[in-house]
């Protein structure tokens, strides 16, 4: 579960399939917390020791009032990437972010 700074829940999230591999598409799963019908959900991930980002942009889907599909990640090498979450809701923007190491 990834939060805030005022130490809220924000989001749970899970890949798909569970474990990530270089080379191979997946997709994240992402629980929120209870949003308007207007908000959006921005995904991506980074590796911040070589200072650049995935070569592929993610689809997000809302999938029901407080899940979202993002598609399409692809990690092509490596080592600690850093996935970060945007949600944007009545013009207010929380951004989170998780490091994970991938083999």
């Amino acid at each position: 579960m990834l939060r805030d700074t005022s130490d809220a829940p924000l989001l749970v999230y899970r890949f798909d399939p569970r474990e990530l591999r270089t080379d191979r598409h997946f997709a994240v799963v992402v629980d929120t917390c209870p949003l308007t019908s207007d908000a959006e959900l921005g995904v991506d991930a980074t590796m911040p020791v070589h200072r650049h980002g995935m070569n592929y942009k993610p689809k997000v889907v809302r999938e029901a009032a407080n899940r979202w599909r993002a598609e399409g990640l692809l990690l092509h090498m490596p080592g600690q990437w850093e996935f970060r979450f945007e949600i944007r809701d009545g013009g207010r923007t929380q951004r989170v972010a998780d490091s994970i190491e991938v083999e």
